[in-house]
């Protein structure tokens, strides 16, 4: 294998484990992504929505985006540059393919959960765009700021909002570890050379 492939194929498998480190599937299977409604004497309602963490979704993300960004190396916009090392493995190749495809074909996907509540029926890739560079790590993107604030513009729209978020960013997580997985598996056969 190629010195800069074992690089990035070594970055990826870091910084994998650095996210899954965070237990933040765990986290949120503990909290659920549900509502509960508690009825009042005075016939109102009361919703709790479950949803992350700030501090625990922060800090994952910090780590979770060098997977989507497309100035990282180990983003799924780039890391197909590994397939043209003819010196991996056929399932290396074949895995990467398959979890880049099912990376874009699921951000290309509509979510059935959510859909009606967002102007336009987003994409869950345009979801991950407009929280992410919208509302919780960038700020100079008016239009993104923008479209954040109006997908959020009330406390339910904002809880199925970041419900969804979360839920994106765990079906992500598992594209993220079957290609880690791969990488681990690789690198074991291809140690590098003690020249």
């Amino acid at each position: 294998m190629k010195d800069e492939t074992r690089i990035v194929l070594e970055q990826f498998v870091e910084k994998a484990h650095k996210l899954r480190e965070f237990k933040f599937d765990e986290h949120v299977k503990k909290i659920g992504l549900g509502f509960k409604g508690t009825g009042m004497d005075d016939e109102s309602w009361i919703i709790d929505f479950g949803v992350p963490d700030t501090k625990e979704q922060d800090a994952f993300l910090l780590t979770f985006r060098m997977f989507i960004q497309n100035n990282e190396s180990i983003s799924f916009p780039n890391i197909h540059g590994l397939l043209r090392d003819k010196e991996l493995s056929n399932e290396m190749h074949e895995g990467i393919k398959l979890a880049r495809q099912a990376y874009f074909n699921y951000l290309n996907s509509r979510s059935e959960y959510t859909v009606n509540l967002f102007d336009g029926q987003p994409t869950r890739g345009q979801m991950l765009d407009t929280v992410l560079y919208g509302g919780l790590a960038h700020g100079n993107n008016a239009e993104k700021i923008q479209r954040f604030k109006l997908w959020s513009r009330d406390e339910i729209r904002a809880n199925l909002l970041m419900q969804e978020f979360a839920s994106m960013l765990l079906q992500i997580l598992v594209f993220i570890k079957h290609i880690a997985d791969l990488s681990e598996k690789e690198l074991q056969a291809n140690p590098p050379d003690k020249a």
